[in-house]
């Protein structure tokens, strides 16, 4: 019992300090959510010591972390372009966003949420975290990014189950075109929508959970319309085998495949790429992971890919006009949009620097090499009575 207590006591004292370490001194740091600690000063380019708290009197001493500098600890950014923020899960609903000197230049309140776009780390100057644009704390109503549009679905539970799209918007979020609830055409588990020819073609799918085959069929033929959703005409997809996306903004990628994730650990393929009118215009070729899109995403079955770079039956490199490259450009599995909007952590990795995010004593930021470029307490916790934790964090690294 007088573990307990001296553990809760000093646990308290230090997550009390952690609190100190990470508010400003500036009411005008805070967006959207004012924490909800009293502002202190935020780090500043001098490190300082943390001190060591002191337990009551004739009391077991609990092991911590040996308390080091905390705040900017190097000389320049913290971090490089193209990320302009970096972004900590604090207590409650509360996330904290510092600019790459470590400055603490406002907070804004999210739903932590699985489904949400973007989570805590690395961001441009349009990032989006938790549905949250990060420069204004705007909240954005859910969407997903495909290519080089972003659409909205929502969920019907009527003569079936899936999604049905409510609306196209450009890059920029501007609204292309929308439906009615009621009438918006329906997407299924695992239909969705291509942008190809500067046209959207919509299709729905559903997954035949009976069958010994475990077939997936097309709701209807595939709706074509124009940028204003004006309907053109419908594509026969017979020609295409199943749909597995758009290569290009030009051609259907269509065949079959067979075990592996459905497809892209290409297992067994046999892929090619279609005009709209069901002509071959290149067979057996295998398409690059890049942007992808699945109506239910829990299910592998329907995932569609968009990209821009395949490799054919020669083993010949291919670009968007397939014409022949020597290599595929550096991280171009990256979708653009997803770069402008989500996380960067993986980029930012690879040139080095490391978001501490998760399950740590301390947050801030790494280089790979394990230097502390910037260092705070974790908001969401300080330390914790288990000696091993505290060292190491709940995920087993510190």
């Amino acid at each position: 019992m007088k573990r307990a207590v001296c553990a809760l006591i000093a646990a308290l004292m230090i997550i009390s300090l952690a609190a100190c370490s990470l508010l400003p001194n500036n009411k005008e740091a805070a967006n959207t959510a004012a924490p909800t600690a009293a502002p202190t000063d935020a780090p500043t380019d001098a490190p300082t010591e943390a001190p060591t708290p002191e337990p009551p009197s004739g009391t077991p001493v609990p092991v911590y972390p040996t308390p080091g500098a905390i705040g900017k600890l190097c000389e320049g950014p913290i971090f490089p372009e193209p990320a302009k923020y970096l972004v900590i899960k604090g207590e409650s609903d509360l996330f904290y966003v510092y600019n790459n000197m470590g400055e603490l230049i406002r907070s804004f309140s999210a739903v932590d949420d699985e489904y949400a776009f973007g989570w805590p780390g690395f961001f441009g100057e349009d990032g989006i975290c938790e549905n949250v644009r990060i420069a204004t704390g705007e909240k954005v109503e859910p969407f997903a990014l495909f290519g080089d549009f972003i659409l909205r679905t929502e969920w019907y539970d009527d003569e079936g189950w899936g999604a049905k799209l409510t609306s196209v918007m450009d890059c920029d979020f501007n609204e292309l075109f929308s439906f009615d609830p009621d009438e918006a055409p329906k997407l299924g588990e695992c239909g969705g929508v291509l942008h190809i020819d500067g046209n959207y073609l919509v299709f729905g799918r559903k997954f035949d959970w009976d069958s010994s085959e475990e077939k997936m069929d097309y709701m209807y033929d595939p709706v074509l319309y124009d940028e204003h959703g004006n309907v053109l005409r419908t594509v026969d997809p017979e020609p295409f085998g199943k749909i597995y996306g758009v290569f290009g903004g030009k051609y259907i990628i269509g065949g079959t495949v067979k075990e592996g994730y459905e497809g892209y650990w290409y297992d067994e393929y046999d892929l090619s790429l279609f005009t709209l009118d069901g002509e071959v215009v290149m067979k057996n070729i295998k398409p690059e992971w890049s942007a992808s899109f699945c109506a239910d995403d829990e299910m592998s079955e329907g995932i569609l890919l968009s990209t821009d770079w395949l490799t054919d039956k020669n083993g010949v490199k291919r670009g968007a006009d397939l014409n022949e490259i020597d290599e595929f450009p550096n991280r171009s599995e990256n979708n653009p949009l997803m770069v402008r909007y989500g996380n960067l952590n993986d980029l930012l990795e690879e040139r080095g620097y490391i978001p501490v995010i998760w399950g740590n004593v301390y947050a801030g930021v790494k280089t790979t090499d394990g230097e502390w470029l910037f260092r705070i307490y974790d908001p969401r916790f300080a330390s914790d009575s288990d000696a091993e934790k505290a060292q190491y964090g709940v995920w087993g690294w510190e």
